[in-house]
This record gives structure tokens, sequence and C-alpha cells, in this order.
């Protein structure tokens, strides 16, 4: 079934990818796993176990594939790239992400032997399925979850990390019809132990606990316990971390700098965390929803603020409705908006011509944006990729357009929005993380694995914007904990865990950040041991992570310094200027 690449060779899988496919189909179970790294291949993986199964079956395997959004014409394209179409019947694939495209009856159905929907359209599918005659899509969604799908695999699985959600239930219903179910996510662990237990619901993995008092009359399970889900995955899945393709080195670096803010907003930054302090202690005898929530924005809040201080007094609704807020805000001049503008300006002098900034609001990155067009001009051309875009095809057409950018480019991304199913190499090789470090430490590793992945064929550097005594060094101190934490479930190794609720998990998480915040000075920066020796930014290597699980497929990253000379064009070689 494989298909041909331009020079007439056959397509073939790398190594990783051939065990994969021969672990799932020498597994027992209907269900497996793919935990592979970013950036290695998921997509074409899934791709082969699905014709391998076509050849096992002599013809007639079918596939139902749930996938964000943004990777719909990623996933179509692999289907195209990888399987020689005139080898299965015409019309064999059909990739939408509106209901509307989909058969409205089984002669139609017949002929397609791969669906490829959005996670959304599924969850559409299953409220209609649930409705009844009453909703206009019950007849497509019956057709979609009646039929008996040889294949049904989810991209970006971790989305169904919670059992409870409507978008869980979705794929699980869909999981019952098919033979065998595939759960694709480099990061299975985002928050915490529930997380294995949602991805055992959509995969319908559980079947064997369905016998336990602890189901209800219903057919929902009302307790199900990580410890089990933990120990199915372990014995179906497949892991491959660091660089099983030989990839280029990536080297980090925590860029610690001097905040500034003005005099005059020094009590607002203060004032906002005393009111974090204020819910700490009432959090830590009752911790409430609303409670939660509440603490959840004035943290954002103290993140917005170091960007720019009318971000956080006027509120991301504000910035949203009136777009002269950004430029006023950016006019501030905050110690942040230096240091990035440094690290932008030292980035380019090493000779990369494409930078990613990444945030995970998108009101700081108008603000950004806004800052740095102001200040560099001349040829810079600026991209967004982010949630105001309002299609997958408006957003693909702003990648292309930066990858192909003959000049100097920064591209905005959000981390929600752009954060995973996206590739930016070749072409971009450098990437600077500030003013909104993400709570999970896997979100810091999808976006990272947007440029250091499959088909990079430079030396990736990643910036760390990071004051010491902020809200986001107070995050990154609990990265570690949360990496040994999923590490943990992964191996099944639950002697150091509590057996504490997860939302009071998640209050304890809140505390440690608050805790962790450092007040401003009248002088405008953040109370700190000693004063910088450069207010814009003194840069730390990153160490590499530790080691994996003997079980682990892996090839270590080779380690260089920041030194390191580096190619640069056309076999030139350029130093990167020291910070």
């Amino acid at each position: 079934l494989a298909a041909r690449d331009p020079d007439g060779d056959e397509l073939v899988p790398f190594a990783h990818q051939r065990r994969f496919v021969t672990k799932a189909l020498q597994s027992t179970q209907p269900f497996f796993a793919n935990f592979h790294m970013p950036g290695l291949g998921k997509t074409a993986t899934c791709v082969q176990y699905f014709a391998a199964l076509e050849l096992l079956h002599n013809g007639g395997a079918t596939a139902l594939v749930s996938v964000p959004l943004m990777t719909l014409l990623h996933w179509k394209e692999t289907f195209e790239r990888w399987i020689d179409g005139a080898k299965l019947p015409p019309g064999w694939l059909l990739a939408t992400n509106k209901a509307e495209k989909l058969p409205t009856s089984a002669a139609a159905l017949a002929p397609l032997r791969v669906v490829v929907v959005t996670h959304h359209i599924l969850q559409r599918l299953h409220k209609a399925h649930t409705a009844g005659p009453a909703d206009a899509s019950c007849g497509r969604a019956a057709l979609v979850f009646g039929r008996a799908w040889s294949l049904f695999a989810i991209d970006e699985a971790h989305v169904c990390r919670n059992p409870a959600t409507d978008l869980c239930q979705a794929h699980a219903h869909a999981a019952k019809s098919a033979t065998r179910r595939l759960a694709i996510t480099a990061t299975p662990i985002i928050n915490g132990p529930l997380d294995m237990v949602g991805l055992c619901v959509a995969l319908n993995a559980d079947h064997d606990l369905q016998q336990r008092s602890t189901w209800s009359s219903a057919g929902r399970k009302t307790n199900i316990f990580s410890k089990d889900a933990a120990e199915r995955f372990r014995r179906v899945s497949d892991r491959v971390t660091k660089d099983a393709l030989g990839l280029p080195p990536l080297v980090e670096h925590l860029v610690d700098f001097e905040v500034a803010l003005a005099p005059a907003d020094v009590a607002a930054y203060n004032a906002l965390l005393d009111e974090a302090q204020k819910c700490n202690v009432v959090g830590a005898q009752v911790v409430g929803l609303e409670l939660t929530q509440r603490l959840t924005q004035i943290l954002y809040r103290l993140q917005a603020f170091l960007v720019a201080p009318l971000l956080a007094q006027e509120g991301a609704d504000a910035f949203r409705a009136d777009a002269a807020l950004a430029p006023a805000a950016a006019a501030q001049d905050t110690g942040l908006l230096k240091a990035l503008r440094r690290q932008v300006e030292l980035l380019f002098a090493a000779g990369e011509q494409r930078l990613l900034l990444v945030a995970c609001h998108v009101q700081i990155l108008r603000v950004a944006q806004a800052y740095l067009a102001a200040r560099l001009g001349g040829d810079l051309e600026t991209f967004t990729f982010d949630s105001t875009d309002s299609s997958a095809a408006q957003k693909e057409r702003s990648r292309q357009a930066f990858l192909r950018s003959p000049g100097r480019s920064i591209m905005f991304l959000s981390m929600k929005a752009g954060g995973q199913g996206i590739q930016l190499a070749p072409g971009c090789s450098a990437c600077v993380f500030f003013g909104s470090t993400p709570f999970s430490p896997a979100s810091l590793e999808q976006a990272t694995s947007r440029i250091h992945r499959q088909g990079q064929d430079r030396p990736c550097l990643i910036r760390h914007l990071v004051a010491a005594g902020s809200i986001d060094a107070a995050i990154r101190t609990l990265h570690g904990d949360k990496d040994r934490l999923a590490h943990a479930i992964l191996n099944c190794d639950f002697t150091e865990m509590g057996n504490e609720k997860e939302r009071r998990v998640r209050w304890r998480t809140m505390r440690r950040i608050v805790d962790g915040c450092a007040p401003a000075e009248p002088g405008g920066n953040l109370r700190r041991a000693a004063p910088l020796a450069d207010p814009l930014g003194v840069a730390t290597l990153l160490a590499p992570a530790g080691p994996p699980a003997p079980d682990v497929m892996e090839l270590q990253k080779p380690v260089v310094s920041f030194d390191t000379p580096r190619a640069s064009g056309a076999g030139s070689a350029s130093r990167l200027p020291p910070l």
C-alpha cells in the first residue's frame, strides 16, 4: 500500500514506527496507546497501523480518527502521502470539520474507508445521537457510531483527560463499535493522576471494571481508580522519548531579568498579591470552586501586570473590544518587554531569520506584537497564530506565510491554539517563552516540539523569560514535581501519592505558587537577595531532563554549550553572542 516520494522511491517507516505497529498488532487487548514524544511522526505511525490492518484483513479495513482542528489537514495529507490511493476504492478518504459533510446514508458511507473528524464534531454527533430525531444530525450520528470500525484513533488524546465531560463520553461512544482503539499523545499526564482515567474511559478500555460495585446502574463509573488505568496502559502502550530520530541538539536557557515596574504601579501589584494571599488563608480551610476560580483570575492578572500594568487593570475583555489598548499598553515599556526585545535582537544577530514567541494568553501576545513592531520596525514581518483566527485555513495560511517569509519575521503563537499539532520545522529553530508560564510542564514540552521535531535540520534555541520572585518562577518550581508525578503514574509507582481529592491537590499546588511570589519594592523590582548584573537578562543553561524508565526507547540528546558554533545559511558558521 505504500506510496512513493517525488523521486519514485517507496516511503519507508522509521524503526520506532515499525516497532509500534508490531507491538500494537501483537497486543491481546483491543486498545493500545502511542506515547511517543512530540515530533516523532505519530500521525504517520497511525497511518501505517491502518495500512497493516488493511493487509491483514485482505482489504476492507476502516478507520475513524478524531483529531484537533489544527491537525485535520495534516492528517489528510499524511494519509494521502503514505498510502497509494490507487490501491483503495475511489473516495476512500474523508476529512472534515463540518458535520454536514458526513454521509447521510449507509450507501454513501460504504465506500469510505477512512473518516477523519475533529474532536468537537464527534462531541456534537454524540449530543445529536443522545437527543434523538429532534436533532438534524441524528441520522449522521447513528451511521458514525453504528459502523463497526476496524480502528478508532484519538489524536492528542489527553483532551479526554476528564472522564466526566461530554468530550470524553463522545469518544467512549465511538470506541464501543471499534475492533481496535488507539490513543495518540505525547503527554498523557497534563494535570494529575485522573488523566489516565480519562484516557481509559475514552478508549472504552475499562470493560473489565464494569463488574465492580463502583459502577452505577446507568453504566457510568462513579469512581475509577488511577492505578487501574495506569496499569492497563503500562501493558498496552509504546513509549519513545528524546531523539529517536537523531534530531539536532536542543539548548534551553532560563533568562532572569528585572521587571522594572513604574513607581505608581508597585502598590497595585502588591495589592493583587495581598488579595491572592487572603484567598490562600481562606482556601486552607475550605476549598470551593468559586474560590479556586477567583485565585486563578488573580494569578493571571499578576502575570499580565509584569507584561503591561494596563492589561491587568483593564482586563482581557476590554483589550479584545478596543484594539487601541494594546499599543497603549506597549508604551508602558516594562522590564519584561525590554528583556523580550533584547532576546529577539540577540537571536536575530545570531543568524536566526524566523523566531517563535509563545505565551499562554492572546492579549499578552498582542501587547508584545505592538511593542516589537514599534521598536524594531523596518523589514520585520509579524504573524499571529491564536484563537482569534476565524478558521483552520486562515491559521494554515499564516503558518505557511511565516515559513516562506524571506526576511526577519516573528510568529506570535498562542499556546492553546498552536501549542500542539502544527509543524514549524524546518524553517524556524528559535523560540522565546514569555509572559505566562503554563501550569503544566507537558504544555511547554508540546510547544517546544513545534520546532524541535522531525524535519528540523538546525540546532534549536529556546529561551524562557522568567523573573525571580514572579508567578512564572513559582510555577516553574512546581514543574519538576509534576514531571516526577507523571513519570511515577506512567510507571505505576503510586508509593508517594496521597488520596486527596483532585480539587484539594490543585488548591495545594496553587497555594505553593502564591507563597513563592515576592512583592514589588518601591524601586519597581521584585524583592531579591541581590540586584542582577544585567537588568535586561542573565541567562542560565537548563540541564537536560533525568533518565527515563528502562523500557523506554531513547537516544540521548547531545549537550552543547551556548557558544557552540552552529550552521547558518549555506555552509557558513556563526557564533552566538554572549548574553
